[in-house]
C-alpha cells in the first residue's frame, strides 16, 4: 500500500508517490520492517556485496482484513435494515463488499416490527463472507373498525379514519378514537 512505513536498519525510509524507494546502501547484510494499517508486517535481510549490480527487492504486504456482505433473502422485504458490526452503525442492508479486519465479528441488524438479528462471524484474510440474516416476527396483524368520521391513533400517530389494518409491534398500545 502506498501508505506503509518503510524501515531499513531501524531507520524511517521516504518512498515515492508510487510506493517504490530507491537508495544506496553499504556492502552488507540490512534488515527491514515494512507496515501499514490493516496489512501484516514484512521483515527481513538482504545483503549487498557487489558495487556493479543494482539489488532489486519486491515486497508486497498481505491483506489483514476482507470483506463482508449482508444481503436479505431472496423476497427483499428485508432491504433498509441497519446493521451494527462490533456495535458501530455501518449502514443499511443490503450491503455489499464491506472491508472489516480479520477475525471474529458481532452483527446486530434492526428492521422495525422484527426482533433484532443478532450473530457472531469471522472475516479471514482478503476472503468474503457473506451474511443473510433470518428475522423472528415481533408483530401482530391488527384490524380497527370504529365509526363514521372517526381518527384511530396509536401513541399520537394517526393510523387511518374509520378503519385501519395493519401491523403493531408487540408490546402495549394504546389506541385512541376521535370523532
Amino acid at each position: 500500500p502506498l501508505n506503509a512505513q518503510v524501515l531499513i536498519n531501524g531507520v524511517m525510509q521516504k518512498t515515492s508517490s508510487n510506493g517504490t524507494l530507491e537508495i544506496p546502501m553499504a556492502f552488507g547484510t540490512h534488515n527491514y520492517r515494512i507496515s501499514a494499517p490493516n496489512y501484516h508486517t514484512a521483515e527481513g535481510s538482504f545483503v549487498i556485496n557487489d558495487k556493479e549490480y543494482k539489488h532489486n527487492l519486491s515486497i508486497s504486504l498481505k491483506q489483514a482484513f476482507g470483506y463482508i456482505d449482508v444481503t436479505s433473502p431472496s423476497n427483499n422485504e428485508f432491504d433498509g435494515a441497519d446493521i451494527y458490526i462490533d456495535s458501530i452503525y455501518v449502514g443499511k442492508m443490503p450491503l455489499t463488499k464491506f472491508p472489516l479486519s480479520s477475525g471474529l465479528h458481532n452483527i446486530k441488524v434492526y428492521k422495525a416490527l422484527y426482533k433484532p438479528y443478532v450473530d457472531k462471524f469471522a472475516v479471514s484474510d482478503s476472503s468474503f463472507t457473506s451474511i443473510t440474516p433470518t428475522f423472528a416476527k415481533n408483530y401482530a396483524e391488527v384490524t380497527i373498525t370504529t365509526s363514521k368520521n372517526t381518527q384511530i391513533y396509536d401513541r399520537d400517530s394517526l393510523l387511518g379514519t374509520e378503519k385501519w389494518q395493519g401491523r403493531l409491534e408487540a408490546g402495549k398500545h394504546t389506541i385512541l378514537a376521535i370523532k
